[in-house]
């Protein structure tokens, strides 16, 4: 995906070029075109300049195929305005239009595509079309849930035995897989590297990175 570009590293495309593919497959709970719409309501969202305010529908002024305004209602929301999601809004949402573990893997593909479209932008690259769908019901594919206190949605049981940022995905196995198999090592670090507090990554030292860290998820308003 930056094949060209000076000075970025190869991982880093290949985990992107992994994200384009995965969202384009069937996941769990959502069909490969139905999770390739959701990633092109994803990619309109982040790179809208003038995003709508987020108590504006936006299916009042778009129609995705193949997606309910609900869904694209939830998707454009947590893109363009993550910190304004409450407790009751999701609530609300996973009694109507969703399932729980649904949801999750909605928030795995915009995790997913925000970064691919963050890093983009940032390097000036341009976001190459996302390939074709896969056609497919979905696998259906979900470990068996439980409750933590430290989420709204159910995790992967048992609950409470990894970080909560790390098992918030785990009703999706496949968004986790990505999101540790591919993103998290090449932009940030590998899940046994984050015992190291010495590790580093080319000039960034591992306190330099947490700054880094701290200082975007502030300015983004991503508190967890």
């Amino acid at each position: 995906m930056y094949r060209g570009i000076a000075g970025m590293r190869d991982d880093l495309s290949d985990a992107h070029d992994a994200v384009w593919r995965h969202v384009c497959e069937p996941g769990s709970w959502w069909t490969g075109p139905e999770r390739r719409a959701a990633a092109t309501v994803v990619v309109d969202a982040f790179t809208d300049p003038d995003p709508s305010l987020p108590w504006v529908p936006a299916s009042s002024m778009i129609t995705v195929d193949g997606l309910a305004p609900a869904v694209v209602d939830a998707l454009h929301r947590m893109t363009a305005h993550a910190s304004t999601l409450t407790r009751s809004w999701y609530d609300a949402l996973t009694e109507s239009a969703m399932t729980e573990p649904a949801y999750v893997e909605l928030c795995g593909i915009v995790a997913s595509v925000s970064a691919v479209a963050s890093l983009a932008r940032s390097v000036g690259a341009t976001l190459p079309a996302l390939p074709r769908a896969i056609d497919g019901p979905p696998t259906s594919q979900v470990p068996e849930l439980d409750r933590s206190s430290r989420n709204w949605v159910p995790v992967a049981a048992p609950a409470a035995t990894r970080a909560p940022v790390v098992e918030a995905l785990s009703a999706a196995p496949g968004e986790l897989a990505l999101l540790w198999d591919h993103l998290a090592p090449a932009q940030y670090m590998a899940d046994h590297q984050m015992v190291d507090l010495a590790w580093t990554r080319g000039t960034l030292s591992r306190p330099q990175m947490e700054l880094v860290a701290a200082r975007v998820a502030v300015l983004r308003q991503c508190f967890f």
